[in-house]
């Protein structure tokens, strides 16, 4: 065994020292020039017999495969009808398939399932329910939530259950769209597309954002630090007979003296289930440690008397605070109003910012140039001034390139295309697979009307068609070597992207290059790639 180990690492030594003295990128690869005879050493010539033996008796021992549920049985439906049972028995047998699950079925069916709710105060709990099954379990798993791709995709899910729950709201209480919807559309900037496919997605949920925010009033905010005549619950205690019963029931005694403030009160005291769910939803996603602190001191003269008349959402992310204050001055008991401790962590999840792919981590290479993934805010001035950081096994025109690429979010596409015809990255590194797919993955800046400016080039037909003419010769090219998983990966990725140009023509063309890479002999890395592609391939030609 030795023996063959020794002969073994000895071929393939030579036989890397031979690839490495032509220019392999270009160079096809021959097998006929390869020595088989001489490579061919048979180790365990007496062994006939004993897998002879083996084979033929095979099919008697063989094991049943047990193959599980790729999916979570029942529809959305089915999911936010049972209280949250199938999700927990789901997320039992397996946490990473059962998120993953879950993010499929709201990307797929959460519109149809909104347009057939009939209670909406149900309906929200219900989207309550799995949005905090969903974050507490994702947020027990680092593995997930650390990773760029499964982080994006947490957000995208969040962000359209939180417009589910905005939709139904505002079906029911149509003055909350004078309100800013508190989110902004730059939430989704840092998002990375979990495949090219999803800015489909991105897209109609910065439209629905955008329109949101047209729609409202300049200036008038659910999170605002105090209260005027124009403030959500004086609007909404003028509209409601219950809330002004109640007021009759609690007497002025109990109330501040001017109206609005009394008016706000009571509103706090009982709101709308609904609203409660959206306001604790919002706070989550959007709401800064500054605009919990403004709900704190705005709602005032809550006493301790008026805990009786207290009905609220048990499960709300938003108390109230009845506990008398050391000072009292008159009636100005001040109370409490934000996020429980519970939650806080998760609400920094979302707040603190995207996250990007990371470079293997290690002194090689490419060390030093994560920083050239996390930003976009690099000159080409500054690029050039670092060139001393250049690790010595690092050429320095790649270098440059790498550093250059990324550099200002609106140029990237630009920058990839003539990458793909001047060719200074390394195409079979893995490391520049994940600096293309960070520049042309990260969602990146957004027009008034909710369009994704860092993506514009690929709306314009003539570019698509010169860059696929690139990553059709890049996968000619590569096709003539070894090694080419991260290219072909690479070229799925950028051709898939192309893909979600509206023009039939550029669908037809990316589609059968990716027809192309799924169709090649799969020779050792290139296996994962094709499948990989092959997946890609089956989406675009679905969609």
């Amino acid at each position: 065994m030795l023996h063959t180990c020794t002969r073994l690492s000895e071929t393939v030594d030579e036989r890397w020292k031979n690839t490495l003295a032509v220019d392999f990128l270009y160079s096809p690869f021959n097998p006929s020039q390869l020595n088989l005879t001489k490579d061919i050493q048979l180790s365990l010539p007496h062994t006939h017999e004993y897998i002879s033996s083996i084979t033929i008796h095979q099919h008697h021992h063989r094991n049943p495969i047990s193959i599980p549920s790729l999916h979570i049985q029942g529809t959305l439906n089915d999911l936010l009808s049972l209280e949250g049972r199938l999700f927990r028995e789901a997320y039992l047998d397996d946490p990473i398939l059962t998120l993953r699950n879950v993010e499929h079925l709201v990307e797929k069916d959460i519109d149809n399932w909104v347009s057939s709710v009939e209670n909406v105060d149900k309906a929200c709990v219900q989207l309550d329910t799995l949005i905090a099954q969903y974050m507490s379990s994702v947020y027990e798993l680092s593995d997930y939530k650390d990773r760029p791709k499964y982080w994006s995709t947490l957000t995208l899910t969040a962000a359209e259950l939180w417009v589910a729950i905005d939709k139904l709201v505002t079906s029911e209480i149509s003055i909350l769209t004078d309100y800013s919807p508190q989110i902004s559309s730059t939430f989704l900037s840092q998002v990375l597309l979990p495949d090219p496919m999803s800015i489909y997605h991105i897209r109609r949920l910065c439209q629905y954002l955008s329109d949101r925010h047209h729609g409202a009033y300049q200036g008038w905010s659910v999170l605002s630090s105090g209260f005027t005549d124009n403030s959500f619950p004086v609007w909404y205690f003028n509209g409601s007979a219950n809330l002004q019963h109640l007021k009759d029931r609690i007497g002025k005694h109990l109330l501040p003296s001017e109206p609005r403030d009394a008016k706000a009160v009571i509103f706090e005291l009982q709101p709308p289930i609904s609203f409660q769910i959206w306001q604790s939803i919002t706070y989550l996603l959007a709401g800064s440690s500054s605009e919990l602190q403004h709900i704190t001191r705005a709602i005032h003269n809550v006493v301790p008397e008026l805990q009786p008349y207290c009905i609220r959402y048990p499960r709300s992310n938003i108390h109230l605070d009845f506990s008398s204050p050391e000072d009292r001055v008159g009636l100005q008991y001040y109370n409490t109003v934000g996020l429980d401790s519970d939650n806080w962590e998760l609400h920094k999840l979302f707040t603190s910012g995207g996250k990007t792919y990371q470079l293997p981590a290690g002194p090689y290479r490419y060390s030093g140039l994560q920083k050239y993934l996390d930003v976009t805010g690099h000159t080409p001035n500054q690029v050039l001034s670092a060139q001393g950081q250049c690790h010595p096994d690092l050429p320095l025109h790649e270098f440059i390139t790498f550093a250059h690429l990324w550099s200002g979010g609106v140029l990237q596409w630009i920058n990839i295309l003539r990458e793909l015809r001047s060719r200074s990255l390394n195409f079979r590194r893995y490391e520049n697979f994940l600096l293309l797919a960070q520049a042309s993955g990260q969602v990146g800046f957004l027009s008034d009307r909710g369009d994704l400016l860092w993506h514009q080039d690929l709306q314009d037909p003539s570019f698509c068609y010169v860059l696929l003419d690139g990553l059709e010769n890049l996968f000619i090219d590569l096709s003539a070597g070894l090694c080419d998983g991260p290219g072909m990966a690479i070229i799925s990725w950028l051709a898939h992207s192309v893909a979600t140009n509206m023009s039939k023509d550029i669908v037809e063309w990316a589609t059968q290059l990716l027809r192309n890479i799924c169709q090649r002999p799969l020779i050792g890395c290139k296996v994962s790639s094709m499948t990989w592609s092959n997946h890609q391939m089956k989406k675009a030609t679905s969609f």
